[in-house]
């Protein structure tokens, strides 16, 4: 039997880190010394762009696995490698919403990057988070519909791929234009992860 159906939601989310508490040091010195500089640096932009759309398009395809009257139910899932403790308590939706807030997020900061353009704000994990209130099925076609268009619009908007200006990132620190680029694929891929934890455990109340 899952303990965790004793709880309340409220119970469970109250167990967790605190958004924006971030995720292991040594996951983050890994992408600040290795990931970034060896990886992310020299990936090159339209590997970034076939990555993401690949990812995406598993992402749609497990989506497509969860039972309708299930979008919205809350999933407490193990930890997992660059996901932050607080957010392991979520729907299939909530997961689909987070990639749409942080997509445009991220959408904005690239195309500015591109431009040089400044970007008066901050990074933060915690402001990202999906509202609970947010929890609805329509957040499933919100993140679909950003993410089938997402390459055409960036193509449609970048200027200089090779831009050196930066805006940090809270884990990674000061980033290009085409670090940006890379993390979309790799962002998606963390939530896919989540997303197929969130099955399992479904396949397990059964």
């Amino acid at each position: 039997m899952n303990m965790n159906n004793k709880k309340t939601p409220e119970e469970i989310q109250a167990s967790l880190a605190a958004p924006g508490a971030g995720i292991p040091f040594y996951e983050r010195w890994m992408g600040r010394l290795l990931l970034k500089p060896l990886i992310m640096r020299r990936t090159p932009w339209e590997v970034s762009e076939a990555r993401f759309q690949k990812i995406h398009e598993k992402f749609k395809r497990d989506l497509a696995k969860v039972p309708a009257d299930r979008l919205t139910e809350r999933v407490l899932v193990p930890p997992q490698r660059g996901l932050e403790d607080s957010s392991r308590f979520w729907s299939a939706a909530m997961c689909a919403r987070h990639l749409f807030i942080v997509g445009t997020q991220m959408e904005e900061v690239v195309v500015k990057l591109s431009r040089r353009e400044s970007i008066n704000r901050q990074a933060s994990t915690a402001a990202v988070k999906p509202e609970v209130a947010r929890n609805t099925p329509d957040s499933v076609n919100e993140y679909i519909t950003f993410g089938d268009s997402l390459i055409d619009r960036l193509r449609a908007s970048v200027d200089d791929r090779e831009s050196n200006q930066t805006f940090s990132h809270p884990w990674f620190g000061p980033m290009r234009a085409k670090e940006w680029m890379f993390l979309f694929a790799a962002h998606t891929s963390v939530h896919l992860q989540q997303l197929r934890a969130i099955l399992d455990e479904m396949s397990r109340a059964r």
